[in-house]
């Protein structure tokens, strides 16, 4: 439990979770797609991306590449949360994520993720949501990632379905009640609106 706060809560104490390199590649790759999508743009990926000629088609609608908000407040027990999600495209009635991972594609894990249906409830008049997963390898590893390889990509869709915002709810209320018993014990604090480290040190 003690890890899982550090991490979670960052070093500052704040709800902020450290960007790992792996997390730093990913960032990257949405900066590489974003500059192909506008040539205009400025660019801001550090990293030199290729790809395999034998990589199965990616599909990028790239004219459309660009981080889209979208808010809401739902009322979980006496709070009201603020639940933001940026969309990396939106393509018609479809909102389309890119994702990148080092290991072999886990589908089951996207499938299970809530990112999706949040998206789905996050946006009304959207009806799918595809996940565009990339797997990658460093060319030059080292201090910092300068080369990495796209060497395998794949697409998945998910739809929405009836009881989408009803399974969305009772994860929002399931996530309220574990950040209540961890302000119980004193493991966090609110101050300012901001969840912040408790007075107590959980065991690891």
């Amino acid at each position: 439990m003690g890890k899982f706060l550090d991490n979670w809560l960052g070093d500052q104490g704040n709800v902020v979770k450290p960007m790992d390199r792996v997390g730093r590649v990913g960032r990257d790759f949405h900066s590489y797609l974003r500059e192909q999508a506008d040539p205009f743009q400025e660019p801001t990926s550090q990293i030199q991306w290729t790809f395999l000629e034998h990589a199965p088609e990616i599909y990028l609608p790239l004219t459309e590449f660009h981080e889209i908000p979208a808010t809401k407040y739902p009322t979980v027990g006496r709070r009201t949360m603020r639940v933001t999600g940026y969309a990396d495209s939106i393509d018609g009635g479809s909102i389309h994520e890119y994702k990148t991972t080092k290991r072999s594609i886990d589908w089951e894990k996207y499938m299970d993720s809530y990112q999706w249906r949040i998206y789905l409830w996050l946006f009304d008049d959207m009806n799918r949501v595809f996940y565009h997963v990339f797997r990658y390898k460093v060319l030059e590893p080292g201090p910092g990632v300068e080369r990495c390889e796209i060497i395998d990509c794949g697409k998945m869709r998910m739809n929405r379905y009836d009881n989408l915002e009803q399974d969305v709810m009772e994860a929002f209320h399931a996530f309220v009640g574990f950040l209540d018993s961890l302000r119980k014990e004193g493991y966090i604090d609110v101050q300012d609106g901001r969840i912040i480290r408790g007075p107590n040190r959980p065991p690891n």
